[in-house]
C-alpha cells in the first residue's frame, strides 16, 4: 500500500477517534467500545509507519496499563463495582499524551489535524452558544448526576450542547490561540473571531473557575515570558484584584441577561465574600476533608480496605489520586512530569519551551482544583491539541527567523 495512502488512512482514524471525545453531535457514538477500537487501530497504523514508535513511549503505556491495574485491584478491594473499570474509563483521557509524541516531529499531517479540530470544535460551539441561550445554564446541567433531571439533561445531549468537558477543552485551548495571534501574521482576523466564539461558549458555560483559568491563560500569553516572575505573577494578580469588581459585574450582568443563575451567583458571591460559605459545598473544605481520607490510609489509600467514615470530598484529581491510590498516586504524578519533560525538550525556541512551562504551572494548579480523570476532552486538549498547535507555532518562529536573519 502506498505510503501516503497509509499516512491519510491514519490521519483519518486520529480525526475519527477525536471526534467520538469531542464532537458534541456525535455524543451517542461516544461509547468505550467504539473509542478503544478505534484508538487500537491508530496504534496499529502507529507502529506499522514508525516500528520504533512503540519503544520510545513504552513507558507512557505501561503507566496507561498500570492505572487499569490500580483501579482493578482497588475495585476488588472496596466492593464499588463502578471502581473496577474505572481505569479503562480513564483511558481515552490519558492516551493523548502517547498520541502526541508520535506527532512530534513536523509532518504534513499536523496541520490537515488541527484544521478539522477547529472545525469539530467550532460546530460544538455553536450548538453550546445558542443551547446556552436558549435553555440558561445547560452547560452546568449537564455535569449534574441528579436522576430527577435525567430526562432534561438527555434532551439537552439531542441539541448538541457541550458539558463540562467541552467547556474546559476551550478553556486551556484558548491558549495557544492568544499565542498564533501574537506570533504569527497570517490568519490573525480568522484566529480572532475564533477566540472571541471560545470566550463566548466559556463564558456561557458558567463554570465560574473554567473562566478565570482562561483569563490568567490569556494574560500570560500576552506577556513576555522570559521577563515574567513572580513579581510580575503578583502585579498580575493585584490587577485582577483592583478590577475585580468591574468584571465581576460584568459576568454578572451577563448572567442576568441570559437567565445564567450559575454565572450571576458565583459573581455576586465573589464580590462579596460569600463563596462557597454553606460548608457541605465550599471547595476549601472539600479538599481539606480529602486530605483527611488520605491520612486514615497514606500510604495505599483505598487500597488498604475502605474506610467506612470517609468525609465528603471531591472538585481536586490531585488529592483524589492520593486518596484512592496512597504514595502509589506518584505513578499519576511521574506519568505528567514524564510527558511534559519529554515535549519540552522538543521546542526549539526557548520563548516557546517557557509558555510551555507556563502551560504545564496552570494544568498542575488545575489538577489541584477541578475534576479531570474520566473528561476525556479535557485530556485531549492538555495532552494533544494545545501542545500539537504550540509545537507549530514553535517550528513556524524558528523558520521565520532564519528568514529575517
Amino acid at each position: 500500500m502506498n505510503n501516503r495512502v497509509i499516512a491519510f488512512i491514519h490521519t483519518s482514524i486520529l480525526i475519527v477517534l477525536e471526534a467520538l471525545i469531542i464532537f458534541t453531535p456525535l455524543y451517542n457514538y461516544k461509547k468505550m467500545v467504539f473509542i478503544l477500537a478505534a484508538f487500537l487501530l491508530w496504534l496499529l497504523f502507529a507502529c506499522f509507519i514508525d516500528i520504533h514508535y512503540l519503544r520510545r513511549v513504552a513507558k507512557f503505556y505501561f503507566f496507561l496499563i498500570l492505572f487499569v491495574f490500580l483501579d482493578y485491584v482497588r475495585g476488588t478491594i472496596t466492593g464499588i463495582e463502578s471502581d473496577l473499570l474505572l481505569g479503562i474509563n480513564k483511558m481515552p483521557t490519558f492516551i493523548w499524551a502517547p498520541i502526541l509524541l508520535f506527532y512530534i516531529k513536523p509532518s504534513k499531517s499536523r496541520n490537515a489535524i488541527l484544521f478539522v479540530s477547529f472545525l469539530l470544535v467550532l460546530v460544538g460551539s455553536y450548538y453550546t452558544i445558542s443551547g446556552n441561550i436558549l435553555h440558561p445554564g445547560a452547560s452546568r446541567l449537564l455535569a449534574g448526576t441528579d436522576l430527577a433531571l435525567m430526562q432534561e439533561r438527555a434532551m439537552l445531549r439531542d441539541l448538541n450542547i457541550g458539558g463540562y468537558d467541552f467547556i474546559y477543552a476551550l478553556v486551556f485551548w484558548a491558549y495557544p490561540i492568544v499565542l498564533a495571534i501574537k506570533y504569527n501574521n497570517e490568519n490573525r482576523i480568522i484566529l480572532s473571531s475564533i477566540l472571541v466564539v471560545f470566550i463566548a461558549t466559556v463564558v456561557l458555560g458558567a463554570y465560574m473557575i473554567g473562566i478565570i483559568i482562561m483569563f490568567a491563560l490569556i494574560l500570560i500569553a500576552l506577556m513576555n515570558p522570559n521577563k515574567l516572575s513572580i513579581w510580575s505573577i503578583a502585579l498580575i494578580a493585584l490587577g485582577v484584584f483592583l478590577f475585580k469588581e468591574i468584571i465581576l459585574d460584568f459576568l454578572g450582568a451577563l448572567g442576568d441577561k441570559y437567565d445564567i443563575s450559575a454565572l450571576s451567583r458565583h459573581s455576586l458571591e465573589l464580590m462579596s465574600g460569600t463563596y462557597g460559605e454553606d460548608m457541605e459545598q465550599n471547595r476549601i473544605m472539600l479538599y481539606l476533608n480529602g486530605l483527611t481520607n488520605w491520612l486514615q490510609h497514606p500510604l495505599l489509600g483505598d487500597l488498604s480496605g475502605r474506610v467506612v467514615d470517609l468525609k465528603r470530598s471531591g472538585h481536586s484529581e490531585m488529592i483524589g489520586f492520593f486518596e484512592k491510590y496512597g504514595l502509589l498516586a506518584l505513578f499519576y504524578v511521574w506519568f505528567f512530569w514524564d510527558y511534559f519533560k519529554a515535549v519540552k525538550k522538543t521546542f526549539i525556541s526557548s520563548t516557546t519551551e517557557r509558555y510551555f512551562l507556563f502551560f504545564g504551572i496552570v494544568v498542575l494548579v488545575f489538577l489541584f482544583v477541578d475534576r479531570f480523570d474520566t473528561f476525556n476532552g479535557i485530556g485531549l486538549s492538555i495532552f494533544f491539541l494545545c501542545p500539537l498547535y504550540l509545537l507549530i507555532i514553535d517550528e513556524k518562529q524558528s523558520v521565520s527567523n532564519k528568514y529575517k536573519s
